[in-house]
């Protein structure tokens, strides 16, 4: 990620290894949000959904709620959870709301390369 021409923002782009070829999939922004005083980011995919939500430090965890709206104009509710394991490492998991509750979607590991 790196600062954005105004200092006021961090952008990002999520790559990912694809049939032995690198491709952006994610492009957003984290800002800080002076209204709500909180982290707030958006961003889209490849396939043209928009997500939006705000972040908050909980220790040691990077907690996330968010909306992903999709491309057919439905919005539905996720969280996540991002604890840092080192410098270029991290655990993340997704849990998406059915019926009021929340189920886990997935959990992995990232792994930064630095090439």
């Amino acid at each position: 990620c790196k600062w954005g021409a105004n200092h006021r923002t961090l952008e990002f782009t999520v790559w990912f290894l694809s049939d032995g070829r690198l491709q952006p999939v994610y492009e957003g922004l984290y800002a800080w949000h002076p209204a709500r005083k909180k982290l707030i980011f958006l961003y889209t995919d490849t396939k043209g959904d928009l997500t939006e939500g705000e972040a908050v430090m909980n220790g040691d965890r990077l907690e996330q709620d968010f909306h992903i709206t999709g491309t057919d104009g439905i919005s539905r509710p996720y969280r996540s959870t991002i604890i840092r394991r080192g410098q270029d490492a991290y655990d993340w998991n997704v849990q998406s709301q059915k019926d009021g509750a929340w189920s886990p979607m997935f959990s992995l590991q990232y792994k930064r390369s630095r090439d």
